[in-house]
């Protein structure tokens, strides 16, 4: 999941990121934050792919409701949550789909209420791949897996930020990401058809800049997957 957090209040920054950091861990989800301190520098450098907004109402120069107004005409899709003083703010939210609010100062239970929302629209129903590894269970969700690479006799699953390993054979995982975006470019790795940045004919680029080998027996597969993808994806 990837936040912004756009506040001129550096205290509301950093209290909303430490909230945002305990419920990654306790909900073990990959979430990364970018910082903003007020609407103008966000609309400048708006980050592609975000997720959530939280997005202070009142700031200097473009306020909050006329910074979402602005991301609403680029970023149909993102979750904009408001973070006001004002109860009867909410009324104005309505205009640019605001999914909620957040009356300030923040209350651990209303924020963790918020997120559980937020998670359930991005990630309700999704497939997730269920995993045990050192007496811990995970659920990883599909679009969260860059690459799943074998070393020896282990098989390492690859997310942006966190690495898992997956106790059973390539084999038996291939098997299961049947149907699901997946591609095996080269015995040793499976990759997320939903991350490949660019590819060449015998190396693949995912979105975080890492490159995997692409066979020549593979070759042609995967091109064809490739098109029919993003064919599909469009």
């Amino acid at each position: 999941m990837k936040i912004a957090i756009c506040d001129d209040e550096k205290k509301i920054r950093v209290s909303l990121r430490d909230k945002i950091a305990a419920y990654s861990i306790r909900n073990n989800l990959e979430i990364s934050c970018s910082e903003y301190s007020t609407g103008d520098e966000l609309l400048e450098n708006y980050p592609e792919q975000t997720d959530v907004i939280f997005l202070d109402v009142e700031m200097p120069g473009t306020d909050g409701l006329k910074t979402a107004e602005e991301i609403r005409k680029r970023d149909t899709s993102v979750i904009i949550v408001f973070l006001t003083a004002f109860s009867s703010f909410v009324f104005e939210s309505f205009k640019v789909e605001a999914f909620r609010y957040l009356l300030k100062p923040l209350k651990d239970e209303e924020f963790t209420e918020t997120m559980d929302a937020v998670a359930d629209r991005l990630y309700g129903g999704e497939d997730k791949l269920n995993l045990e590894f050192q007496n811990e269970k995970y659920a990883v969700p599909y679009r969260d897996i860059l690459t799943i690479e074998i070393l020896g006799h282990k098989v390492w699953i690859r997310c942006n930020e966190n690495t898992y390993r997956w106790n059973g054979s390539m084999v038996k995982l291939n098997e299961a990401l049947d149907g699901k975006s997946f591609f095996m470019p080269h015995r040793s790795y499976i990759i997320n058809m939903r991350k490949v940045d660019r590819y060449t004919n015998s190396e693949i680029t995912m979105t975080d800049g890492s490159t995997v080998p692409l066979s020549r027996r593979r070759a042609d597969a995967f091109k064809e997957e490739y098109i029919k993808y993003w064919s599909d994806a469009i």
